[in-house]
């Protein structure tokens, strides 16, 4: 027998079935991904209205500035106008509730209370005996009148000469 023969006469082996490679779980290195919290986002966006530097609200928080920004960028950029608008929509129900604080705060909020109000009209005391004051008709207030009556004590009286 030849050597073709013999490798024909013997049976050949089907070739071994290798076992499929396990699923491997993915490697985690370092720490999870940082998951915010609704507790953590509203304590952001408090923070950030309170005006606190981002490099401080992370470390409360116990995470890194990067992380900060990536996983809070709307608290960050809405916290202030959020909380402002807070506080004025409570101040003006105080404010329709009564509070006088509340009402004089919303109107220097709104601007009105700075709107000039008109003076009132000042009498002016007269400055030497028989003049009259503008607007003559107009009541003398108390120091005025004792003014204007230590000016003309002496008139009609034996005291004019001696007074003036």
């Amino acid at each position: 027998m030849t050597a073709k023969t013999t490798k024909a006469a013997t049976p050949k082996k089907a070739p071994a079935k290798r076992a499929k490679p396990k699923a491997r779980k993915a490697l985690t290195v370092g720490r999870p991904e940082y998951s915010p919290t609704l507790e953590n986002r509203q304590k952001v966006e408090i923070l950030v209205a309170a005006r606190m530097a981002h490099d401080d609200i992370a470390r409360v928080l116990g995470i890194t500035p990067p992380t900060l920004r990536k996983h809070f960028r709307e608290e960050i950029a809405t916290g202030l106008a959020k909380k402002r608008a807070e506080v004025i929509v409570a101040m003006h129900t105080s404010a329709l509730a009564g509070n006088t604080s509340a009402q004089k705060s919303m109107l220097a909020l709104t601007g009105i209370a700075n709107t000039p109000v008109p003076p009132k009209e000042r009498i002016v005391p007269p400055t030497a005996p028989g003049t009259s004051a503008p607007g003559a008709a107009a009541k003398l207030g108390k120091k005025e009148a004792q003014m204007l009556a230590a000016h003309t004590a002496g008139e009609g009286t034996d005291w004019e000469g001696l007074l003036n």
